[in-house]
């Protein structure tokens, strides 16, 4: 998920279809503008062309093919300084220690509340997080 500086537009990739849709269902709730990606590809062009705008990337740590470590890699090897919010199920959070850019990115595991996941990227909308 990528999030937008005017509108606050986050954009999600690689997550599961469900957990997709309660991401964007939630964000959408709070009053972002959600843009969607299935597939890491996909992410990354959006990111490229929109990224006057785009202030999040939220994406699943374990998927097929391109994973949320490999997809935030990609992102700042292209120049992007955009804040990584993590979401896992099955990987801790210490794992992440190194990808963690303290105040920027942040990990949320799963199963999370919506207004968890609200409060999450608020604060690292904010500039104010936690890696966990």
């Amino acid at each position: 998920m990528l999030v937008s500086a005017n509108s606050y537009q986050p954009v999600f990739e690689k997550l599961q279809d469900s957990v997709r849709e309660l991401v964007r269902a939630t964000l959408v709730s709070y009053g972002y503008e959600v843009i969607a990606t299935a597939c890491g590809k996909t992410a990354l062009d959006v990111a490229s062309k929109r990224s006057d705008g785009i202030q999040l990337l939220i994406t699943d740590l374990m998927m097929p093919s391109v994973s949320g470590h490999e997809l935030s890699r990609r992102l700042r090897e292209r120049g992007s300084t955009i804040p990584v919010l993590y979401i896992s199920g099955y990987c801790e959070e210490t794992a992440l220690q190194n990808d963690i850019r303290p105040g920027m990115d942040a990990f949320l595991h799963k199963p999370f509340l919506p207004n968890a996941l609200a409060r999450k990227v608020r604060s690292v909308l904010d500039g104010c997080v936690h890696p966990g």
